[in-house]
């Protein structure tokens, strides 16, 4: 970069963010110390609107041909504040052409074109490139993020992060390209949830490891033009997140939540502190200190404008607050002085894949029925011997506490599992319905979760049952990467602690390593018991399930199963004469029966 000569931008799009954007690139220079700058061109759709706005948001030039103008050699940076669907196209043309690049938030529509756009970035490490998480640059936030790298929390257990507007709640708001798929690549997920996202890995410093989530939209149908149309994304979103370091993330996210207007609430639990933010008092950090004596803990506020702190310090005396705005030119400050040190910025291209990642790890769990799923594209799985034809998730193929609806086995039946349907009577008939199970309960500490045990010989699991076995004793075959993690499959530990099995079917089999591939499961049909004659595990002490003399007199069902894989069980269709009521009274009482036990 010539000494002396200011960074010229253009900037792609002037709509709101735009508005956002221009005041932060207005204003960096006279609050901080990065190179000067000058607001070269704004392009838009329309040569008129793009004039006039250029004009008042203190631009030289307009124009409506982005591409020319990302092509010209005066231009040094090019910020992209357009719809989603257009962010790789334009971020990968700056790319190549030499600009330095800021894409708002998400920084595409799908992974794809996020690995692309990170990919490229990689390759130009002389070129700064970032994608605009400014929720990074509240002084409130920097400060907790201060706060967590200084181990004042200790470990990092549990987060609970949840952002939610209004401005839809109205179902005669009318259709905006925010609630068009083609546009947006998501609703309220990509707006809102990939905030939220950012936030919990860039405070924490983990990745995210697995997803279950879910997806809502609430009206299908909006005013447009002289008629009506339809929605194509999310109105809200939800996601329970595993961290690398072993905690738990919950976010909750929604365009609909009437009476919140911008809020996002975070709380983040550690072993011995906690903090609390309020995006609404966005100047405060809640602090609590688990090292204070008893008689003085709680939660203390801290009101972020000292010099000392994030950001502070450039801009008023203390006590006298910020705002929203200021987020977008705390970022653009940080990515200035990182084009003058010749580094790389953050947030950069690589936190936007992995944010992106996550989001569509959550749409995938909400098409499978919040499933639990690796937060990346899954890879080809592994089989583990003595466990279940599934991916191997570590610390997480674990039984849960909450009860799982059993999925319809599909064709593939090496790697779907059930267990055999329940019944209910109505007008004298017994007909069957798809069961709501309550699976083991199991501790949530690591020392006894349920891992994968060595299979022996003669197809018996080798392990003593009070406690797992390493992981690396296993043999690994390959197995579709589509295959569901497995909860079904109770181990001895769990049976130990006298809780509800239930009753699964199973078959005796050679081991998955003697074939190399994960053996035929045979289907049976609904409702029939496995023969007594089947073959019986000869000790209780070898980690297979026991016979049924071995167990309480409840659990006898005559189903016993007889080795360490479950066979499935095809689950009929729920008939259409079953009403609401009925469902949710079969449903209560089964939940009733799970929480007295």
């Amino acid at each position: 970069m010539p000494q002396g000569k200011p960074l010229r931008v253009a900037m792609i799009g002037h709509a709101f963010m735009g508005r956002a954007h221009s005041q932060a690139w207005r204003n960096v220079g006279a609050f901080f110390d990065v190179p000067a700058v000058e607001l070269g061109v704004l392009v838009g759709r329309e040569a008129e609107r793009s004039a006039a706005a250029a004009d008042q948001l203190g631009w030289a030039e307009s124009s409506t041909d982005w591409r020319s103008i990302v092509a010209r050699e005066d231009i040094d940076i090019v910020d992209v504040c357009t719809p989603g669907a257009s962010h790789a196209e334009m971020a990968i043309a700056a790319l190549e052409a030499g600009k330095h690049v800021v894409v708002e938030k998400p920084l595409a529509n799908s992974v794809e074109d996020a690995e692309r756009l990170t990919e490229l970035s990689a390759s130009l490490p002389e070129q700064a490139a970032i994608v605009n998480f400014n929720y990074r640059r509240v002084p409130a936030l920097a400060l907790a993020k201060r706060v967590v790298d200084d181990g004042r929390l200790g470990a990092i257990r549990q987060i609970r992060g949840a952002y939610l507007q209004d401005w839809l709640s109205d179902p005669e708001a009318p259709m905006t390209w925010r609630l068009r798929k083609e546009e947006a690549g998501s609703g309220v997920l990509g707006d809102l949830g990939s905030h939220v996202t950012d936030l919990i890995r860039h405070l924490t410093g983990e990745s995210i490891t697995t997803v279950a989530g879910g997806l809502q939209t609430f009206v299908p149908e909006r005013p447009s033009g002289g008629g009506r149309e339809k929605v194509t994304v999310d109105d809200a979103a939800w996601a329970t997140l595993g961290l690398s370091g072993g905690g738990v993330a919950r976010f909750d996210v929604s365009r609909v939540a009437l009476g919140r207007r911008n809020g996002l609430n975070l709380e983040i639990y550690g072993e011995r502190g906690a903090l609390r933010f309020d995006l609404e008092r966005l100047n405060e950090l809640e602090f609590y200190d688990g090292n204070d004596p008893d008689d003085l803990q709680g939660f203390r506020s801290i009101l972020v404008t000292e010099a000392s702190q994030p950001y502070a310090g450039n801009w008023w005396p203390s006590g006298h607050i910020l705002g929203w705005e200021h987020t977008f030119t705390h970022q653009f400050a940080e990515f200035l002085t990182a084009i003058r040190e010749g580094r790389q910025a953050n947030p950069s291209f690589a936190d936007g894949l992995a944010v992106q990642r996550v989001l569509d790890a959550v749409e995938r769990s909400a098409a499978e029925d919040g499933r639990t799923l690796p937060s990346r594209p899954d890879p080809a799985g592994t089989f583990r011997p003595g466990w279940c034809a599934a991916p191997y998730i570590p610390g997480r193929n674990v039984p849960s506490f909450r009860s799982y609806r059993v999925p319809r086995t599909s064709a593939r039946a090496s790697t779907a599992w059930s267990i055999s349907s329940r019944s209910i009577t109505r007008g004298g008939a017994k007909r069957s319905v798809e069961p709501w199970v309550s699976f083991t309960r199991m501790p949530r500490s690591s020392s006894a979760r349920q891992t994968a045990r060595p299979v022996a010989s003669d197809g018996s699991m080798s392990t003593p049952a009070h406690r797992p076995a390493p992981r690396t004793a296993t043999t690994p075959v390959p197995i579709s990467s589509r295959s569901r993690p497995c909860r079904c499959a109770p181990s001895a530990a769990a049976r130990a602690w006298n809780s509800p099995v239930p009753s699964i079917r199973t078959t005796s089999r050679p081991t998955a390593a003697a074939s190399g591939f994960p053996p035929k499961v045979e289907p049976c049909s609904p409702g029939r018991r496995t023969p007594r004659t089947s073959p019986r595990p000869t000790t209780a002490d070898t980690g297979t399930i026991p016979p049924p003399s071995a167990l309480p007199s409840r659990y006898r069902s005559g189903t016993t199963p007889t080795s360490s894989h479950a066979k499935v069980v095809p689950v009929r269709p729920r008939p259409d004469w079953i009403s609401s009521a009925t469902k949710s009274t079969f449903r209560s009482s089964q939940s009733a029966r799970t929480a007295g036990r």
